[in-house]
């Protein structure tokens, strides 16, 4: 990331894909206070954040467990006119959970009209199999795709006995 740095400060005129790219990097890169300086960063120089830039700020701020930014950031949405789909959807409900706002995470996942166990598997199995859970508590049928979302996850995180248990 070092190097990605170095060429994302000579960019002059920053736009909202370099923003949020920088900071998903750091993300990705479990590089989590700077995704957090760059958001900043973003901010001070006057630029709005597009969604990946909010969903890479709403991530770290679930890392960290800072409540109070995440929830700052999850009241800008509006302003900043970024419409709630199901992937920035996703990482509020983990944001709320991990901060410790169960009740607030509830009603967020409750509101997502597709809740899709495919956008869950990114290395998350065990978030995945929660939300599993989660649906057939709800009383919703699993389908193949579903299967699938659960047995991929398992198997990279060396679980298949788990998913074995779904099917």
């Amino acid at each position: 990331m070092d190097a990605t740095k170095s060429l994302f400060v000579k960019i002059s005129k920053k736009n909202e894909a370099s923003w949020s790219l920088m900071i998903n990097g750091f993300v990705k890169n479990d590089c989590f206070e700077e995704a957090l300086a760059i958001y900043h960063e973003m901010y001070q120089n006057g630029s709005t954040p597009n969604d990946a830039a909010v969903i890479g700020a709403i991530t770290t701020c679930a890392h960290f467990g800072v409540l109070g930014l995440g929830r700052e950031i999850h009241l800008s949405l509006n302003e900043n006119k970024i419409q709630l789909d199901i992937i920035l959807s996703i990482a509020l409900v983990d944001m709320y959970a991990k901060c410790g706002c169960l009740e607030i995470a509830s009603s967020l996942f409750d509101r997502i009209e597709k809740k899709n166990l495919g956008l869950a598997i990114h290395g998350k199995a065990s978030e995945c199999l929660k939300l599993f859970f989660h649906l057939l508590k709800d009383g919703l049928c699993p389908n193949s795709l579903t299967f699938t979302g659960i047995l991929f996850p398992c198997a990279h995180a060396s679980r298949l006995k788990e998913g074995k248990d779904y099917i």
